[in-house]
């Protein structure tokens, strides 16, 4: 069976002039994603999670094509789309099928555009329609699913409340009943009662237009419930990955179990979470031949900084990047 989506040994890499010493600048690179692999499901929902800075917004925005891969695979459907130029990729037939919502629809949508507008755009620009009736209607439609009231598709963004905007951006990006839509943390601007609200139609539009998801957030009680499965990335690299209710249970990597214990348990007098020492390493030309984590991990080893730690699978489905875990 074909997955919807098959990442494979992906590279976004940006160069920037390095000037050592007094001698002349040499390139470098900063490995934003590095040698990623995953694959995602029809009708699943995969959850990507990780510290800011660890590549999470750079993945899902080439994975969108807005940024062009420097190497590695990126299909849908079979369908190869990282060989198509991010100039071109807004005119390919299947741009209708991979959306993005952004974090912050304030920024993201036209300010001189109405909500009609905005939903309307990708109507007209990928499946062809025209302004007249159909597209009223469609605009309509859509924005009833997402709870758009109609005396609200004339007003402009700084006229919304955050969450008006919110649904607006999730409209515009479901209008074209995409196959895949990439949420990049699509409640972290929102009040936490507004997110529940969106997190419920989210859930809703999931089913009832069997959407797949890839959802990218910093809130893992959300991830937890939202996800069928989680990845974790680190410095541009993915470091563990696995069902979500196991990973949660069971996390194998050190990174993965600092991150899980940072979450507020709510319980007074409960113990501090353990702290992780030291600054994550430069993105800039990372050594080959050691642990992203090195220098912060507390089980570290004296082989995690001369050896390129293994892909190890730990459990059904489930995955760690370490020199420490043992095979299933």
């Amino acid at each position: 069976m074909i997955p919807l989506l098959d990442v494979a040994e992906l590279q976004v890499k940006f160069p920037v002039a390095r000037k050592i010493g007094f001698g002349p600048a040499r390139p470098s690179f900063v490995h934003a994603v590095d040698d990623v692999s995953l694959t995602l499901q029809a009708g699943e929902t995969v959850g990507l999670v990780g510290e800011s800075g660890c590549g999470k917004s750079t993945l899902a925005r080439t994975l969108c094509r807005l940024i062009d891969a420097t190497s590695g695979s990126i299909q849908l459907e079979g369908r190869e789309l990282s060989h198509v130029p991010i100039r071109r990729a807004a005119r390919e037939p299947w741009r209708g099928d991979i959306q993005l919502v952004f974090q912050d629809a304030l920024d993201a949508i036209n300010p001189r555009m109405t909500a009609f507008q905005a939903i309307a755009d990708p109507l007209k620009r990928l499946r062809g329609l025209k302004p007249g009736p159909e597209l009223d209607r469609r605009v309509a439609e859509v924005a009833e699913s997402c709870g758009v009231s109609a005396g609200l598709l004339g007003r402009f963004p700084h006229q919304l409340s955050g969450g008006q905007r919110a649904r607006v951006g999730i409209a515009r990006a479901i209008a074209c009943r995409p196959k895949l839509l990439v949420l990049d943390e699509p409640t972290a601007a929102l009040d936490v009662s507004v997110q529940v609200v969106i997190l419920h139609l989210l859930a809703q539009l999931k089913r009832d237009l069997g959407m797949s998801y890839l959802f990218v957030s910093h809130d893992l009680n959300v991830v937890r419930m939202f996800c069928d499965r989680i990845v974790v990335m680190y410095l541009g690299k993915i470091v563990e990955t696995g069902p979500a209710a196991e990973l949660f249970a069971n996390p194998r990597h050190p990174y993965t179990a600092a991150l899980l214990a940072a979450i507020p348990s709510g319980i007074p007098g409960a113990a501090p979470p353990p702290v992780l020492e030291g600054e994550p390493k430069s993105p800039i030309d990372p050594s080959p031949t050691a642990c992203r984590f090195a220098g912060r991990c507390p089980a570290e080893q004296p082989h995690c900084t001369t050896a390129a730690p293994p892909w190890v699978r730990v459990g059904h489905g489930h995955h760690a990047l370490c020199h420490l875990v043992t095979g299933a």
